[in-house]
């Protein structure tokens, strides 16, 4: 009987509580405490905190970073060997060495700034592989940047025979890859360095070679690989009032075309005797999950090549940002909670509370129509209007 009457006077104060809480009375002075000024106003606090929080997630979630959580060593190696696995190969070995040196280049192009397979001081890939301690038989060498995505990087690179001959080469029995962010042409942006190797004799994986300082510029003429990669299509794109200019690096090419979705646009000369063309995109038909940059170009010889550069995605919510295309994935909010989707859980929130005041005011407007204070129906309306803007926006 004793636990009855306090089972019974429990539910007896919470039945109250949400009285006074929901339902206007005297108790309450007319006015739901959830309607109450200081409340309403802790709501709107609520509800911008949770819309800067979606805004500025890539830097109060390091684990969900625009860069880190899709361009990353491990993904662009998964990637390459899912390619190799289809073809029926044996997948690429993660060499430290081959690992390190790509990290080392990576980093100097960033601080370096520029994009190419020999750096401005001559250093060649080669230099930084055997600076790294690793006798080649064959050595080959991918790079990316303006890619924020692995699948991205991964699809650029399998759209370009000189890549694709790389990543599916079956020489190659190692691979190391370095991701590096930093600011290239005036844009924050991620390189990617993609080293292949053979080794000229049997890799013994108990032995770790001591790290080796950045290659200096050989002084003379060395044994390059057997195989060497093919030269890069070295291309950036930038957005524009119209669309985007893709500018080329490549000094074989005769002539170019960009081509965005079902836009191309023959590529000029320009001041530095880059080829480049502005291509008109309707940016807000754009899907959220982007548009290949195509360049398609044409050398002396009249041999074409047609290679993805870069994805642009001027839509993407911050969802998309966050994780390679096509693929969700869940992150940790500060490291406790896990969230799945962000954008998608803030706008629902958004939309949850907008509906609840509602329903509340409501309520409160029908059982005491007689009594009314308009104050408090104004300061709701907007509180609910402001989650129906962010929920939007």
């Amino acid at each position: 009987m004793a636990f009855l009457a306090k089972t019974t006077a429990v539910c007896r104060n919470v039945a109250d509580g949400a009285h006074a809480h929901l339902i206007p009375s005297h108790r309450n002075g007319h006015v739901p405490h959830v309607l109450k000024h200081h409340v309403l106003a802790g709501y709107s606090l609520i509800l911008i905190m949770v819309k800067a929080l979606v805004l500025s997630a890539y830097v109060l979630l390091p684990a969900a970073s625009v860069y880190s959580s899709a361009v990353t060593a491990e993904n662009v190696v998964r990637l390459t060997n899912a390619a190799r696995a289809a073809l029926g190969m044996e997948d690429l070995r993660v060499d430290d060495r081959l690992a390190r040196a790509a990290a080392g280049k990576a980093e100097d192009m960033v601080i370096n700034s520029y994009f190419a397979h020999t750096s401005p001081a001559g250093v060649t890939p080669w230099s930084w592989i055997r600076g790294q301690g690793y006798a080649y038989l064959y050595a080959g060498e991918n790079l990316a940047v303006h890619l924020f995505s692995a699948e991205g990087v991964h699809e650029g690179w399998m759209a370009s025979p000189g890549h694709r001959d790389n990543i599916v080469s079956s020489k190659y029995s190692d691979i190391g890859v370095g991701v590096a962010r930093g600011t290239y042409e005036g844009f924050d942006t991620v390189f990617v360095v993609e080293m292949f190797g053979a080794p000229k004799q049997p890799v013994t994986l108990a032995v770790a070679p001591a790290p080796a300082p950045a290659p200096a510029p050989d002084s003379a003429p060395a044994p390059e690989p057997a195989e060497e990669p093919a030269p890069v299509t070295a291309a950036t794109v930038l957005p524009t009032p119209e669309g985007y200019k893709v500018t080329l690096e490549d000094s074989q090419a005769e002539t170019a075309t960009a081509m965005i979705a079902n836009q191309a646009v023959a590529m000029e000369k320009n001041d530095e005797g880059d080829l480049e063309a502005v291509v008109p995109v309707d940016k807000a038909g754009v899907e959220p999950n982007g548009e290949h940059v195509y360049v398609a170009t044409t050398d002396a010889s009249g041999t074409q090549e047609i290679s993805s550069v870069a994805i642009v995605s001027p839509n993407a919510g911050a969802q998309q940002m966050f994780v390679p295309v096509g693929d969700v994935r869940p992150f940790k909010l500060f490291g406790l909670f896990e969230i799945r989707d962000l954008e998608d859980s803030a706008r629902r929130f958004y939309v949850v509370m907008s509906v609840l005041l509602g329903a509340v005011l409501l309520a409160s407007v029908v059982i005491k129509f007689e009594i009314q204070k308009h104050s408090v129906t104004f300061h709701a309306l907007v509180v609910i209007g402001l989650a129906l803007t962010m929920a939007f926006i």
